[in-house]
């Protein structure tokens, strides 16, 4: 389920809506749960240069990925959604996480290779805009994942929170 920031506000745990929804206890538990993850998660993700390695959770270059993981009720399934938000029409959080196929946009150079436009120098790149050789191609992005990883290592505390709500 992905939803936007306006969505996510909405059903953040501090509302009086959702805590009516779902009852005091409850809400209070789905709370420390979802903070669990959420946290787990935003850990995850290193504040490294260059690319993380498939397989391994991605790099926080300037931090949106981590800065921009909430977590908020899901009325429909009455559940706890925790991950990073979408932001206008883009899906490279679920990219970033699953994998897929993303558009890059360069040159081929006179040898045949496919140089990416950021990896052009400055008169590289106006060079090629004033003969108009850029190319959109296909590449997949192996994933790395965060979401599921976060959620496992979690789940053993996840029961714990239960117990205090539970009274004799």
């Amino acid at each position: 389920m992905q939803m936007t920031l306006k969505e996510a506000k909405g059903n953040f745990f501090d509302r009086k809506a959702i805590v009516d929804a779902v009852g005091k206890a409850n809400a209070r538990v789905a709370m420390k749960q979802g903070g669990l993850v959420k946290t787990i998660m935003k850990r995850s993700m290193r504040r490294k240069k260059g690319p993380a390695p498939a397989g391994q959770p991605p790099h926080a270059h300037e931090g949106q990925l981590r800065d921009l993981t909430f977590f908020a009720f899901d009325p429909s399934t009455q559940t706890t959604v925790v991950g990073p938000i979408k932001l206008d029409a883009g899906n490279a959080a679920e990219i970033q996480d699953k994998g897929g196929m993303v558009p890059v946009v360069g040159i081929y150079s006179r040898s045949g290779k496919f140089i990416p436009a950021y990896a052009l120098s400055a008169a590289g790149r106006r060079g090629a805009m004033a003969k108009a050789k850029f190319v959109k191609v296909m590449r997949e992005v192996q994933p790395r994942p965060f979401s599921v990883p976060a959620l496992q290592s979690a789940k053993s505390k996840l029961a714990e929170q239960w117990q205090e709500t539970v009274r004799k």
